[in-house]
């Protein structure tokens, strides 16, 4: 078994050493290609997304991600999930639920910074932990003021 796995990663670096290469010098400087976008898109990877409605980020859970197209124009739908407090306006409650989110990617021309995209990678942002104990801090204001 060892034996295979170790023919098996040998392969890989020497058939992608080209790509890998690349792909290492890219992300070195938090940049990408859209050819090679799809080459972080690892799902169980912690993504950041603007909410639409307060302007501020958030985290959410990769799920999955498809190449498709919309109006002929080719784009990644990334699907993602986050645990978070779910408004109930007719209740004029909350609960905690599982909210999901589909965001598309347009192709990046040339090359482009990760953290320019509208959703991309935790590790890319300029301050991930910071980031995180903003959004801790915010949730523990919610919950102080729900309840």
């Amino acid at each position: 078994m060892l034996t295979s796995m170790n023919l098996l990663t040998s392969t890989i670096a020497s058939d992608y050493s080209r790509t890998l290469g690349k792909l290492e010098q890219l992300t070195s400087h938090s940049e990408i290609t859209s050819d090679l976008f799809h080459t972080i898109l690892v799902p169980c990877s912690l993504m950041v997304v603007c909410c639409a409605i307060t302007g501020l980020p958030c985290i959410f859970n990769l799920t999955s991600w498809v190449r498709t197209q919309i109006e002929g124009k080719p784009m990644f739908q990334l699907n993602m999930e986050i645990v978070e407090v779910v408004d109930r306006p007719l209740t004029h409650s909350v609960i905690i639920g599982r909210v999901q989110m589909i965001v598309y990617i347009h192709p990046i021309v040339g090359t482009g910074k990760i953290n320019s995209l509208d959703a991309y990678l935790l590790k890319f942002h300029t301050d991930p932990e910071g980031l995180e104990e903003s959004i801790m801090k915010r949730g523990l204001v919610l919950q102080s003021s729900t309840g």
